[in-house]
This record gives structure tokens, C-alpha cells and sequence, in this order.
């Protein structure tokens, strides 16, 4: 069985339910309990869209730092357990824990974790790649932050043909889709240093309460802080790192080989995958596919694209998707 806890940070769409089936299936303890194939094959409210690993079972789920907590607090586990922490920026949400302030109560909580952030690197593609898992596989996020609907009066189970959904989504896009890109040392240090001179000057002058038997001791270094890409994990890449990751945290006994294995599976079975490709293409060509007039988010992304090159004038809230490029090929050339 596990030897610390293994905390994964990440927001919805970023396959961090993939890595707790694989730390789990590869544990030496844990992976008998483990089943063998985690997919998700069809669209259901209780387990998401099609390609997620929910099959496999989350206890506790993916939920935020403050969730986490009293969580922890209930249920008192005793052994060592692999938590899936919800923590990304959202500006138009205050519920929502950024990483650094997630690490901070981690680390003030568990004397040695193992803290793994999932991010998009910055880059603004890997980004829409994980806001196309969110709303085509886990709209649920939506329902269950419910400032985001209410604010934006929309519905994430019923706005994949909406005209209106994909206005929303251009002139928004910022606000309602949740992501990480990376940790900020500039953030996460002073956090560590508050918690540290705290328990400093509270030790110092009343070390009858506050001392090493009652609380973790704070370092300035998190000893266990991986960061890897959502798109990293859906790609040939993961099995490598994913080795190299179970054999640096001294957590457990792992053999990898399974989901070395498995892993194109999963890749296969990741359809918004092929928005990489088809914006790419679409970049070049100006030619819409199928694939990016499928959902409203996917044809938000191409007005996006081309809303510099429209008239001022031209009215495209109303039109469809297809007259928006032609417009914008016609003044482009």
C-alpha cells in the first residue's frame, strides 16, 4: 500500500482521473483492488462523457482544497491515499483554490506529501484542448460550481448546437473555463514563508502550544512537487515520465509495465485529441471540417480566430458558423 499521500492538482479536462487509475494500477497493494480498464465508452451523467477513466472509482472525488479538507476531517482515513484536488485559476468564481494556495494547506497538513500539478504549460491550444474535455466530458463541473451558470445563464448539459452558448463562449472564454498553466514561486514562497514565520514567532513565545507534536513542521521547499502537462499525459511521452515519477517519490512499491501498456488505449480513446490537427489545418486553409462545426465551444475557437478580420459592422452573434468564415475569407483576401 501506499507510504504518504499523493495529492494530484488539476483542473476539470486534464486526465487526472487517468493518473489515479494509473497510480493506483500500478501500486503493489492497491493495483488487485484496481480494475483493469477505466474507460468510460459512452456519454452518462453519473460517469461523464465518453473517454474519461471514471470507471475507475474516486474516494474521495475530485473536489476542491477546502472540500478536501473537511473531507479529511469526516472521514478520518487512517491509511495513505491518492487525493484528486479540483484547484485552477477562474476569475469570475471565488470557490475555486489556486495551486499555490492548495500546496500551502497541503503542506501545513501532511508532513510529506507528494504533490503533482497538471497544467497546460501556458500555452493557449493545450488550454482549449483541456476546456473541450470540460464541457464535452464533464459539464457536471458547471452544475456543480453553480455561479459560473447562473452568472453566465447557461446550461453545460444542453449547449452543444446553441448559437447562444457559443457567443457566450467567445466574448467569455476567459472567465468560465477553469485552467492552471503553472505554479508561481512568486505566490507559492510568501505562502510558505507566512505559515513558517507563524509557527516561528507562535513557537518561540508560546512553544507550550504550538510545537512539533500539534502541528507539521513548515518548511520553504515542498521536497515532492512534479509539475506535467495535460497534453503530456495524452501523449507517448507519459509512460516514461510516469516510470521515472513512481521511482523518485518513495511512496510504494510500483511496477509500471500494465499501464505502459495500456496507455494507447486511453490515447485512442481521447476524441478531442483532433483539435490539434484541425486547428492547425484550419489556420492554413480557412476551411471548416465537421469536427469544428460539432460542438459551439469548437466554433467559438474559430471566431476567435477570425473576429480581427470581420467588419465592425457585420453582425456575426447571428449568423452561422459557416457565413462567419466566408465573411472572414472574403475581407482576408
Amino acid at each position: 500500500m501506499l507510504s504518504k499521500n499523493i495529492y494530484l492538482l488539476y483542473p476539470p479536462g486534464s486526465s487526472g482521473s487517468y493518473l489515479h487509475w494509473c497510480i493506483h494500477r500500478s501500486e503493489e497493494g492497491l493495483a488487485p483492488l484496481t480494475i483493469d480498464d477505466p474507460l468510460n465508452k459512452n456519454d452518462n451523467e453519473k460517469f461523464g462523457g465518453a473517454g474519461t477513466a471514471h470507471l475507475h472509482e474516486r474516494i474521495p472525488t475530485h473536489q476542491g482544497i477546502h472540500q478536501h479538507l473537511c473531507w479529511m476531517v469526516y472521514n478520518r482515513p487512517t491509511e495513505k491515499k491518492v487525493f484528486l484536488i479540483n484547484s485552477h485559476i477562474l476569475n469570475s468564481t471565488y470557490s475555486a483554490g489556486n495551486p499555490e494556495f492548495a500546496i500551502r494547506l497541503i503542506t501545513a497538513s501532511d508532513p510529506d506529501p507528494v504533490i503533482v500539478v497538471i497544467t497546460d504549460n501556458g500555452i493557449l491550444d493545450n488550454r482549449k484542448y483541456g476546456s473541450l474535455n470540460t464541457i464535452t466530458k464533464w459539464p457536471i463541473f458547471f452544475k456543480a460550481n453553480q455561479y459560473i451558470e447562473k452568472h453566465f445563464d447557461f446550461d453545460s448539459f444542453n449547449c452543444k448546437n446553441s448559437i447562444t452558448a457559443r457567443n457566450l463562449f467567445v466574448e467569455h472564454y476567459h472567465e468560465m473555463f477553469p485552467y492552471i498553466d503553472h505554479v508561481d514561486d512568486n505566490i507559492l514562497n510568501p505562502l510558505l514563508g507566512w505559515n513558517k514565520n507563524w509557527y516561528d514567532v507562535r513557537n518561540l513565545y508560546n512553544g507550550h502550544e504550538v510545537n512539533e507534536k500539534t502541528y507539521v513542521l513548515p518548511k520553504l521547499e515542498v521536497d515532492h512537487l512534479y509539475n506535467i502537462s495535460l497534453t503530456d499525459i495524452v501523449s507517448n511521452k507519459f509512460p516514461d515520465w510516469f516510470n521515472d515519477f513512481t521511482g523518485k517519490i518513495n511512496a510504494g512499491t510500483f511496477d509500471t509495465k500494465f499501464v505502459k501498456e495500456y496507455h494507447s488505449t486511453y490515447i485512442n480513446a481521447q476524441q478531442n485529441l483532433q483539435w490539434f490537427n484541425e486547428i492547425k489545418l484550419f489556420r492554413k486553409t480557412l476551411v471548416l471540417t465537421d469536427f469544428l462545426r460539432s460542438h459551439s465551444l469548437l466554433q467559438a475557437f474559430v471566431i476567435m480566430e477570425l473576429k480581427n478580420d470581420l467588419p465592425d459592422t457585420y453582425d456575426w452573434k447571428t449568423a452561422s458558423i459557416d457565413e462567419i468564415v466566408q465573411v472572414a475569407v472574403s475581407c482576408k483576401f
